[in-house]
């Protein structure tokens, strides 16, 4: 009986020691997977950090093109505005030679009506 008591702290002691033993085996374990949770978050950030950029990059290739379109569509109006002046600045001649031949008719018709009176 005395072996027996005896016996039980050392199985005691080993079965701590085994326990002891498979907690710091958790341990290191637990430490590897919270390692590797930790670099999948990095990964995963990194990830949505090149998705937002593309999306960024996208967003300014769309951006890029709308004002192309615009700045052409505005030299396009800027290229009919000069026309439209063009043509009324021709109109205005047009009218100022229009005007100057009535002048000139009306003064001859006074003319004329002087004469005959």
């Amino acid at each position: 009986m005395k072996e027996s008591l005896i016996e039980l702290p050392k199985n005691r002691n080993e079965q701590l020691l085994t326990e002891s033993s498979e907690n710091a085996e958790l341990k290191i374990k637990l430490a590897q997977l919270k390692r590797e949770y930790e670099e999948l978050l990095v990964a995963q950030q990194k990830t949505e950090t090149i998705s937002d950029a593309n999306s960024m990059a996208e967003v300014k290739s769309n951006l890029d093109i709308n004002i192309w379109k615009l700045e052409n569509s505005l030299l396009a109006l800027e290229g009919e505005e000069k026309k439209a002046l063009a043509r009324i600045e021709a109109c205005k001649t047009q009218l100022d030679i229009k005007n100057q031949r009535i002048a000139n008719l009306t003064d001859e018709t006074e003319n004329l009506e002087r004469e005959q009176k």
